[in-house]
């Protein structure tokens, strides 16, 4: 059974924000985890199942639908990333298990030996558990750096760019031109008007933001040049000025003629 990318994503920042130590075997159930733990253990709280070996090695050989070298213009939110090292690098260790003749051996032999998500790609942000001196594991690369691999993982649902923009067509946006504040705790800032579309970054609460569609729960926003989609019932909206009527422009002259009116005749008494 597939779970929603949405979903997924989420769970993986509920631990996060538990701020679990490191420890090799931890999955986020007992205040730890590591590279491959954190991912493990977002699937399974989201819902899914992990099957198999817990280690990064393991999940880049038999649990990504893809696996390609990464490049910076194909990036993409939930996007499961790898730093590796090849025979002969220093601190290279690949497992005997992985190696010629073992029962996991698909003829890769590199040592994929860290294991991280991207969470956000403009600008970018790759979430990731490793050791830290200060306690907290919880890491946010905002460089490709060593990341070098990466693909979709199995048994998250992935949604395709074609089936975004259907869902992106059926919803009946109006154009509007205003101002509106994020309430209620930070906001996810997608790709297109749906739950499950990608988030391209989070939006922190109380941030003003320029409102430029409306329509169907939604809001098209721009948040720090970044356009994308936003949840309406998560934003106050400043009220719209609308253009003045006939009547109302009339209405309006006529208050400011007597207004000067009544300064003549105060000027004219001055002067008596």
């Amino acid at each position: 059974m597939s779970i929603t990318l949405t979903a997924f994503l989420e769970q993986l920042e509920t631990i996060c924000a538990t701020k679990p130590d490191y420890r090799i075997g931890g999955s986020g159930t007992d205040g730890t985890c590591d590279c491959i733990g954190l991912i493990i253990g977002a699937l399974r709280r989201a819902g899914g199942s992990w099957k198999g070996y817990h280690g990064s090695n393991y999940a880049a050989r038999k649990q990504m639908a893809d696996f390609v070298e990464l490049k910076p213009a194909h990036l993409f939110v939930g996007e499961i990333v790898f730093k590796a090292r090849n025979p002969g690098d220093s601190s290279y260790s690949l497992p005997d298990r992985y190696k010629s003749g073992g029962v996991n051996c698909t003829g890769d032999l590199r040592d994929y030996y860290h294991v991280g998500v991207i969470t956000r790609v403009h600008p970018l942000e790759i979430t990731h558990c490793s050791t830290s001196v200060e306690g907290n594991s919880i890491h946010r690369d905002s460089v490709l750096g060593r990341w070098k691999f990466g693909g979709r993982l199995k048994g998250i649902n992935y949604k395709s760019d074609r089936e975004e923009k259907v869902e992106m067509e059926k919803v009946n946006m109006l154009a509007v031109h205003c101002k509106a504040t994020v309430t209620g705790g930070r906001l996810s800032l997608r790709q297109a008007p749906s739950k499950t579309s990608d988030r391209l970054v989070w939006i922190p609460n109380g941030t003003r933001l320029d409102v430029t569609g409306q329509g169907d729960g939604w809001c098209a926003v721009t948040y720090e040049t970044i356009p994308g989609y936003v949840m309406e019932r998560y934003l106050i909206l400043d009220e719209e000025k609308k253009p003045l009527t006939e009547a109302e422009r009339l209405e309006a002259l006529e208050n400011k003629t007597a207004e000067f009116e009544q300064r003549i005749a105060a000027l004219e008494a001055r002067a008596g």
